[in-house]
């Protein structure tokens, strides 16, 4: 008796530990600024530069933090080489609509469209679409497979 209530306790113990000891994925990107939309036509339109023969995909949390140093990287070059047409700082300050999609070579590539955070609109469902803005809107491509991000294309000006 003693021995099954000491080894009912240990095994408590051991499955205790082993459900604190697992990882969960948390986003290094905060979640209340992007929204991951699926390739369509509407997305097509919104795009300064597109896509030949792509084809839609899915895009997990860790791919999204993955990318942060990329668009960190390419958002210090643009305002370091734009120092008359500096995007809003900080980065944080906009938010974002992420749309994946394996390209004609079959690599995974991401569209992201960043706009300031005052904007109102549905953008968790739906892709912004806007003529001009100003630097208060920008896109920028990243090849996931390469690990390498395309120029920050920042809106004209009206």
């Amino acid at each position: 008796m003693f021995t099954s209530r000491y080894l009912l306790l240990l095994m408590t113990c051991l499955f205790s530990i082993a459900a604190r000891s697992q990882t969960v994925a948390h986003s290094a990107v905060d979640t209340s600024i992007y929204a991951i939309l699926n390739y369509d036509s509407s997305v097509d339109m919104a795009m300064d530069e597109k896509f030949n023969n792509a084809k839609p995909t899915t895009l997990s949390i860790a791919e999204v933090n993955d990318m942060e140093p990329l668009i960190d990287s390419s958002y210090q070059d643009y305002n370091g080489h734009n120092m008359h047409r500096q995007l809003v700082a900080p980065l944080s300050a906009y938010r974002r609509q992420y749309v994946a999609v394996i390209n004609a070579l079959g690599q995974k590539e991401v569209w992201i469209n960043f706009f300031c955070s005052f904007f109102n609109t549905d953008w968790k469902h739906h892709v912004l679409i806007v003529d001009d803005g100003g630097i208060c809107f920008f896109q920028l491509r990243i090849n996931l497979s390469s690990k390498k991000a395309g120029e920050i294309i920042p809106n004209g000006v009206a």
